[in-house]
């Protein structure tokens, strides 16, 4: 990644709604390639961190995304079996919008910050 600006903070104090309730319901994937945790819409922007950058991809067959707003944002999961609520906060993640079909989550970030992750598949257990 690169081309940053500057380093202001700001909040983000309106969320445009792109999407239906039905449309915002979607996963989270685990991404053991990815450097940074990306988010799309069915996250709420809570702050932009006053950054932005070049994402390059791993194929040069496709063009580098520029201009990628780095933010935290915010999403929820509500867990079936318990009706618990969960709030998932993600914080410098690239915000990818509509480009994702899911969001990823990089394993490196979280399990940096404490976060336990079993990334073991169910049917290897």
């Amino acid at each position: 990644m690169n081309a940053w600006t500057d380093s202001r903070t700001s909040k983000v104090a309106q969320v445009k709604q792109y999407m239906s309730d039905t449309e915002r319901m979607a996963c989270m994937e685990l991404d053991s390639h990815a450097d940074t945790c990306c988010a799309r819409l069915t996250f709420h922007l809570i702050e932009y961190m006053g950054k932005l950058c070049d994402v390059t991809p791993f194929l040069q067959e496709y063009e580098p995304m520029t201009n990628i707003l780095i933010v935290k944002a915010a999403t929820a999961y509500d867990d079936p079996q318990t009706g618990e609520t969960y709030i998932w906060i993600l914080s410098q993640a690239l915000f990818l919008g509509d480009k994702l079909v899911h969001s990823l989550i990089c394993l490196n970030q979280v399990s940096t910050h404490g976060v336990e992750v079993h990334d073991i598949t169910i049917h290897l257990m």
